[in-house]
C-alpha cells in the first residue's frame, strides 16, 4: 500500500515613523518553477475498510518499503537505540515490517515483528492501559503535520506517539507479561492509541503482529489528498534482565527529519494545493499554490476550478503547466479581489489534462466572506505585547526621559558598576554566602568569584577568608560537574595558581581539585558522550573531559579511552572554531562559561584573543544589544540569561582583545538595567540573582585603559557559520549526531535595523538564521523594533510553539508559516541604507518552496 519514489520579504525601516512598512506581492498571475521530486513515500488509500484482527490478510507486507533490519548497515533510515552492553544480535533478535494505509475515517497500522523473547501488556487492556511503548515489545509510530498540527497524546512533544504494544494472547503464548506489575495497570492516553482506536495483537513462530485503525477525528485531523505526514518508526524489544533496545526507522529528534509520507488515492500523479486564505473576503485578492508530482510519466496542470457549495463551477482559471516525469512543479495562480463575488463556501480543485478529459488532483476548500475594511497600517498579532499600542508605548517612554527616570551614555568605565553592587551585593554577600557553606548549599560556588571581585573592590580581608572556606567546602565534593568547573578553574587560575602560597587557597588544594577529576578520566558517566556536535552542551561536556584527560595523563592515571576519542574529535570542531550553533538569546552565553573554563585550566586566556572565532562570536551577540542596552529575546529562550553573561563577557573579552567595541556594548546593558531594574531588581527573582554576578564580575574583568568604541551606526548584517547534515557515517558512529555547525563559510544571521546609535531612536532585529540549535526555521521573523527606548513589538521567542508567538512577515499561509520541514536557506540580495531609511531584501528559499516578491 505503499509506492516510494522561497519565501521574499521586502523590510523597509522608514526612520520618520514608528513602524517598520513590509511589502509583498507577485508580479504574474501564473509563476510556475519546477524541481526534481525529493524522495517520499505515498499511503495509498483503502478501497474499503480494513478488519483490525491482528491476522494482516489484507495487507500486501512484502512490499512494504517500512523494512526495519539491524542488519540493513546501509540504509541511513536504520537507528539502533541501545546501550552498548546489550548490542541488538541481529534481525531474529529484533526486526519487522509496517504498513500504513487510510480512508475517510481512519488511518490504519500493521506491524509484523519477528522477536525472539515477546514481553506485553495484559491481552485485556484497554487503550489507555499499561506502559509507554518502550516499556514493552511493541511498535511505536511517531507523526505529525505542519499543515494540520494533530491532537498531541503527550505531555512532553507536540509530535504524536503511538504504541501498537504486544499482549500474550492464547491459551498457551509464547511470550510473558512485564515484570513491572504497577506499570500494568497504569491508565493515561500518553503515548498510547487513540480513544476510539481499535487494535488487535496475534502471535506468530517467529515474533507477533499487530494492527490498529487510529480515527482521524481522535487526531483533530483532516485526511485530504496530496497532504504530507511526517512519520517515524521504532520498533522496542524489551528481552528479561536485559537493557532495553530499541530499532528506529527514519528515528531523528525533530519532526522535520522524519520522511515524507503522501496521502493518495492514485500513484501515478500527485497534486496538493495551499491557499494564501483559507477565508477570504470578497473584495480581498488571493492565490493558488499548486503542486504536481509526475511520478510516472508527464502531467499536465491543465486548470484551477472553483466551485461553489452546489457543486456547480463558479470560476475556472486555466494553467497549462507542464510537468516531467520524476519531477514536481509548482504554479501560483492570483485572482483578483471580486472575481468571487458572494459570500459561501467554495472548493478550489486542480485538474490534471487526461486523454478521457480532466480529472482532479488535489482539493481545497475556501470560505468566501462579506468584504472587509482596509485593515490598519498596524495590527498586534496574537503573542504580541498587549498592554499599549505603540504610540502610548512613545508617550509614555517621553514621560519617563523627561522626568530623568530613564537615562543615557552615563557610564563611562568600571567605576559606574560600583553603586549597583555596593547597593545590591555588598550588604547581605558576606552573610548569605557563610550560609552556603554552613548548610551545604549545592549552589555555594556561585560565590567564588565574585569573593575576589568584592576584595579588589573593598580590601576588605573577610572576602579572602570566605572565598578560602568556600573553596575548602567544595573540595570535598567526590567529583566536579562542567556547571562547577568554570567557578573551581577561574578562581583557581587567580589564586594559587599564580602564586602557590596564595592566601585564597585552602590546604592541599591543588592536589584535592586534581584528585576531583581522575574519576571522571577512570569513569565516565555515559552521559558525558551525548550530543556529539556542536551544541553548547556539547562544549560543557567536552571541556569537563579534555580537563579531566589533561590532569590524568599529567598525572599518569587511567583514562578511558572514550574520553580520548571523544576530545579528539571535538578539538578538532570546536576549539578551531570557537562559537556554537546555538540561536538563542540565553542559551548561547552558555558555551563561553565551559570554553573559559578550559583555558583557566590551562593557565592562558590567549587562545580567546589568538582565535578569531571567539571573537566573532561574542562580537555577533553585542550586535544584538541595542543602542540603549536592551537585549531582545530570540531563539527559544528568555532574555534573563543575557542578564547574567552579557556584561562580564563583553569586558573581559575587552580586556583580552584591546577591543573598544565590547565596552560600548557592556556600558549600554548596564545602563538598561540600571533604568529598569536598580530600583526594584526583585521584581524578577532570577535576573536579580543574575545582576548580581554581572555587575560584581564586569567590575572584576574591566580595563579602563580600553576606550569605549561604538559599533557602526548604520543598519547591517551579522555573519555565523552555516549548520549542515552530519554524514551517514559520522551518524552511525556518533549516534545522537543531527545538525551541526562547520567552520568553512558563513551564513546572514541577523538584520541590525539601527538609527545612528541613538538610544531613542527607531532600532530593529530582524531573524536571517535558517537552522540552529534553540531555533526555528523563520527567516524574515520581526524579533523585536524599539524606539525612545521602548519596545513597539516583540517575538516572544519560543519557536517550537506555534507561529503565532512571532512577529512573522510572511504571506499569510502560503504553504503555512512553518509548513515546510526541509532545510532553508537565506540570501540577503540588497541592502541599501542612507539618512533617510534602510531598505532590505530577504529572500528565504525553502525545499520545492516558489519565491514571492
Amino acid at each position: 500500500m505503499f509506492h516510494t519514489s522561497p519565501q521574499e520579504g521586502v523590510c523597509s525601516m522608514l526612520r520618520s515613523i514608528p513602524f517598520i512598512l513590509f511589502a509583498l506581492h507577485t508580479s504574474f498571475a501564473h509563476a510556475m518553477e519546477f524541481a526534481k521530486t525529493p524522495a517520499q513515500y505515498l499511503i495509498l488509500k483503502t478501497k474499503a475498510p480494513i478488519a483490525v484482527d491482528g491476522k494482516l490478510s489484507e495487507w500486501d507486507m512484502a512490499n512494504t518499503p517500512i523494512v526495519i533490519n539491524p542488519e540493513d548497515t546501509k540504509n541511513p533510515l536504520i537507528k539502533h537505540f541501545i546501550d552498548p552492553s546489550n548490542p541488538i544480535k541481529g534481525a531474529a533478535d529484533i526486526s519487522g515490517r509496517v504498513a500504513v494505509t487510510w480512508d475517510e475515517k481512519h488511518i490504519y497500522v500493521a506491524g509484523a515483528v519477528t522477536d525472539d523473547h515477546l514481553m506485553g501488556v495484559k491481552p485485556n487492556s484497554l487503550g489507555n492501559q499499561g506502559p509507554a511503548p518502550w516499556g514493552c515489545d511493541s511498535v511505536m509510530i511517531n507523526m505529525n503535520s505542519y499543515r494540520q498540527p494533530m491532537k498531541r497524546n503527550n505531555p512532553y512533544s507536540s509530535d504524536v506517539t503511538l504504541g501498537l504494544r504486544y499482549a500474550p494472547m492464547g491459551i498457551n503464548p509464547r511470550g510473558s507479561l512485564i515484570a513491572n506489575a504497577a506499570a500494568l495497570d497504569t491508565k493515561d492516553m500518553h503515548w498510547k492509541v487513540t480513544q476510539n482506536a481499535q487494535w488487535a495483537v496475534a502471535e506468530t513462530p517467529n515474533g507477533y503482529n499487530v494492527e490498529a485503525a487510529l480515527p482521524w477525528s481522535d487526531l483533530g485531523y483532516t485526511p485530504r489528498v496530496g497532504e504530507r505526514l511526517f512519520i517515524a518508526f521504532m520498533l522496542p524489544d524489551v528481552d528479561p534482565n536485559q537493557p532495553l533496545k530499541q530499532l528506529g526507522w527514519g528515528m531523528a529528534s525533530t519532526m522535520k527529519s522524519y520522511p515524507v509520507f503522501r496521502l493518495a488515492e492514485r500513484s501515478d500523479a500527485l497534486g496538493l494545493i495551499t491557499l494564501s486564505a483559507d477565508e477570504v473576503a470578497t473584495n480581498a485578492a488571493w492565490a493558488v499554490r499548486t503542486e504536481v508530482d509526475a511520478r510516472t510519466g508527464p502531467a499536465k496542470l491543465d486548470k484551477i476550478r472553483i466551485l461553489d457549495a452546489n457543486g456547480k463551477t463558479a470560476l475556472e482559471r486555466p494553467v497549462g503547466m507542464d510537468v516531467a516525469k520524476a519531477m514536481t512543479g509548482i504554479a501560483l495562480t492570483e485572482f483578483k479581489s471580486g472575481e468571487i463575488a458572494k459570500p459561501g463556501r467554495y472548493t478550489v480543485e486542480a485538474l490534471l489534462a487526461a486523454s478521457g478529459g480532466p480529472v482532479v488532483i488535489a482539493r481545497q476548500p475556501v470560505r468566501f466572506v462579506e468584504s472587509a475594511p482596509e485593515p490598519p497600517m498596524i495590527k498586534n498579532p496574537p503573542g504580541e505585547i498587549h498592554r499599549m499600542r505603540p504610540s502610548r508605548v512613545a508617550h509614555n517612554a517621553d514621560d519617563l526621559y523627561r522626568r530623568k527616570l530613564v537615562r543615557h551614555n552615563f557610564v563611562k568605565g568600571k567605576d559606574d558598576y560600583v553603586p549597583y553592587i555596593e547597593k545590591h551585593v555588598v550588604p547581605t554577600f558576606l552573610t548569605t554566602a557563610r550560609q552556603q557553606i554552613d548548610t551545604k548549599s549545592p549552589w555555594g560556588y556561585g560565590f567564588l568569584l565574585q569573593a575576589l571581585a568584592l576584595h579588589k573592590l573593598t580590601g576588605n580581608e573577610d572576602y579572602v577568608q570566605l572565598g578560602r572556606d568556600m573553596m575548602d567546602y567544595e573540595l570535598t565534593r567526590a567529583a566536579v560537574d562542567p556547571f562547577r568547573l568554570y567557578s573551581y578553574a577561574a578562581y583557581r587560575y587567580y589564586t594559587w595558581k599564580q602564586d602557590p602560597n596564595s592566601p585564597w587557597a585552602p590546604k592541599d588544594a591543588e592536589k584535592r581539585y586534581r584528585e576531583m577529576l581522575y574519576p571522571i578520566a577512570a569513569k565516565p558517566e555515559n552521559d558525558l558522550f551525548a550530543e556529539y556536535g556542536t551544541h553548547n552542551r556539547i562544549w560543557h561536556r567536552y571541556c569537563l573531559l579534555k580537563v579531566a584527560r589533561q590532569v590524568a595523563e599529567e598525572d599518569g592515571k587511567p583514562i578511558d579511552p572514550r574520553v580520548i576519542a571523544y576530545t579528539d574529535y571535538h578539538a578538532k570542531i570546536l576549539e578551531a572554531m570557537g562559537d556554537d550553533d546555538d540561536a538563542s538569546s540565553g542559551y548561547n552565553w552558555g558555551w563561553f562559561h565551559y570554553a573559559l573554563a578550559l583555558y583557566y585550566h590551562q593557565g592562558d586566556l590567549g587562545p580567546l584573543v589568538k582565535n578569531p572565532g571567539f571573537a566573532k562570536a561574542i562580537t555577533r551577540y553585542a550586535e544584538t544589544i541595542s543602542p540603549s542596552g536592551a537585549m531582545p529575546t530570540f531563539g527559544s529562550d528568555s532574555g534573563w540569561p543575557s542578564c547574567g553573561a552579557s556584561l562580564w563577557t563583553f569586558e573581559l573579552m575587552s580586556t583580552l582583545t584591546r577591543d573598544g567595541r565590547f565596552r560600548w556594548a557592556a556600558h549600554r546593558v548596564a545602563e538598561y538595567l540600571y533604568n529598569y531594574l536598580y530600583n526594584d531588581p526583585g521584581q524578577y527573582h532570577l535576573p536579580a540573582d543574575r545582576m548580581k554576578d554581572l555587575f560584581t564580575m564586569a567590575y572584576f574583568f574591566a580595563d579602563d585603559t580600553v576606550a569605549p568604541a561604538a559599533p557602526p551606526a548604520n543598519s547591517r548584517l551579522t555573519w555565523r557559520h552555516p549548520m549542515v547534515v552530519p554524514s551517514e557515517e559520522e551518524q552511525r558512529k556518533y549516534p545522537g549526531m543531527s545538525m551541526m555547525m562547520i567552520p568553512e563559510g558563513w551564513i546572514p544571521d541577523k538584520l541590525i535595523l539601527n538609527t545612528h546609535n541613538d538610544p531613542r531612536g527607531l532600532w530593529g532585529l530582524v531573524e536571517l538564521l535558517p537552522f540552529g540549535g534553540h531555533g526555528g526555521s523563520l527567516p524574515g521573523n520581526l524579533i523585536a523594533l524599539l524606539q525612545k527606548d521602548s519596545v513597539l513589538l516583540a517575538g516572544q521567542g519560543y519557536y517550537e510553539q506555534s507561529p503565532p508567538y512571532q512577529n512573522i512577515l510572511w504571506i499569510e499561509d502560503l504553504d503555512g508559516l512553518a509548513a515546510n520541514p526541509q532545510p532553508v536557506t537565506t540570501e540577503v540580495p540588497i541592502v541599501a541604507d542612507d539618512g533617510a531609511f534602510t531598505f532590505v531584501r530577504i529572500q528565504t528559499k525553502a525545499y520545492q518552496e516558489l519565491p514571492v516578491t
